[in-house]
C-alpha cells in the first residue's frame, strides 16, 4: 500500500503550478572545467571564451555504468529501493540513467502524466526526437513539446525500455540540486505505472516492485497515456 502524506501531495501540486506573469528568458545551463580541473555550472554566455568549446549541456553522459543503474542489494529484483531525506519542498529526488549512461537527477512525481526531461539534456545524450506534440498544461511546462525516444530509462534496477518522454525547455527546476547535480526533469507515470510504488515518508524510503516480472524492462511503445495525440 502506498503511504504518503496529503501535505506532500499539496506541496508538490503547488510546485508544479505555472507561475503567474511572464518569466525572464535564461540562457542554457552548461558544465565546463577550467585549467585547474575545477568543474563549473552556469549559463553559456558566462563561460570564458577559451572554455566555450569545451562546455557541455547539463545531463551530458558521464559514466557508461553509473551508480543509478545499479540496484541496491536489498531492492526487489528488477526494481529499486530509494532512500530520500525530507526537505522543505516535499521533493523526492532520484538518480536515473538514460540509455545506460548518466546519472541525471529527476524529481519523482506521481502526479505527472509523463516523464519530462529538458531538451538540452536529451540532446546531450543524442536521443532521437519524434514529431511535435501539444504539452500537458497541468504539469506546467511549455505549450508545445517534442517526444523523444529513449532506448531505456533506468532508476537503480527499475528499467523501462524503450520509453518515449516529453522534452521541455522550461527551466523551473534547474537551480535545484541533488548530490551536486542540477535537476533536469520529472519522473512520471509512464515510467512509474510499470511498478508497484510504496512511498514511506516517515522512513524516507521508496520501493519500486515490477508489476509483471515476466515483462520486466519492457515499455509501452506509444506516447504517454493522458497526453494529447502527437501532431
Amino acid at each position: 500500500m502506498m503511504r504518503r502524506s496529503l501535505g506532500w501531495l499539496l506541496i508538490l501540486a503547488l510546485a508544479l503550478t505555472p507561475l503567474a506573469g511572464p518569466r525572464a528568458a535564461r540562457a542554457e545551463l552548461v558544465r565546463w572545467t577550467d585549467e585547474k580541473g575545477e568543474a563549473h555550472i552556469g549559463e553559456l554566455d558566462d563561460v570564458p571564451d577559451r572554455y566555450k568549446k569545451f562546455a557541455k549541456p547539463l545531463g551530458t553522459p558521464e559514466e557508461a555504468t553509473a551508480p543509478a543503474c545499479l540496484a541496491a542489494k536489498d531492492a526487489p529484483k528488477g526494481g529499486a529501493k530509494i532512500r530520500f531525506k525530507p526537505n522543505e519542498g516535499g521533493r523526492i529526488y532520484v538518480w536515473a540513467c538514460i540509455n545506460g549512461k548518466g546519472p541525471v537527477a529527476l524529481i519523482l512525481d506521481i502526479g505527472a502524466f509523463a516523464t519530462i526531461i529538458r531538451e538540452p539534456v536529451l540532446k546531450g545524450f543524442g536521443v532521437e526526437f519524434t514529431e511535435r506534440m501539444i504539452g500537458h498544461g497541468g504539469v506546467g511546462f511549455g505549450e508545445v513539446s517534442r517526444l523523444a525516444k529513449l532506448e531505456s530509462l533506468q532508476v537503480e534496477g527499475a528499467r523501462v525500455a524503450p520509453l518515449y518522454v516529453v522534452s521541455t525547455n522550461d527551466t523551473r527546476f534547474t537551480w535545484e540540486q541533488h548530490g551536486g547535480h542540477f535537476i533536469v526533469g520529472l519522473l512520471g507515470q509512464d515510467f512509474l505505472k510499470q511498478f508497484l510504488l510504496d512511498i514511506d515518508n516517515q522512513r524516507g524510503l521508496v520501493v519500486m516492485t515490477p508489476k509483471n516480472p515476466a515483462s520486466r524492462g519492457k515499455a509501452a511503445q506509444q506516447a504517454p497515456s493522458g497526453a494529447p495525440k502527437a501532431k
